[in-house]
């Protein structure tokens, strides 16, 4: 699975050894910034020049689910990684 962000404010999810667009995530209202995916617990982070860092579900690729929206920076974000044990800022 590869992941991508845009201009448009959206989150696109392929599938690799096609490259068939499995979904596409709206909820960011800027350009999105960074991404990043843990395997692992298959969630995705996102972060947007809207100054929100979302939480993503992709379990099922076909059907991500927003899980947690984090709006506390007043200015824009970067970068995020992802960490199963916290959330650092």
């Amino acid at each position: 699975m590869i992941v991508s962000g845009s201009n448009d404010c959206k989150i696109k999810v392929w599938r690799a050894s096609t490259g068939a667009c499995l979904s596409t995530l709206s909820g960011h209202t800027l350009l999105v910034r960074a991404l990043a995916y843990d395997a692992a617990s298959k969630r995705l982070v996102s972060a947007s020049y809207d100054m929100t860092v979302k939480v993503w579900d992709l379990r099922d690729p076909a059907n991500g689910k927003l899980v947690r929206e984090f709006k506390v920076h007043e200015g824009h974000i970067f970068d995020v990684k992802f960490d199963v044990r916290r959330i650092i800022r």
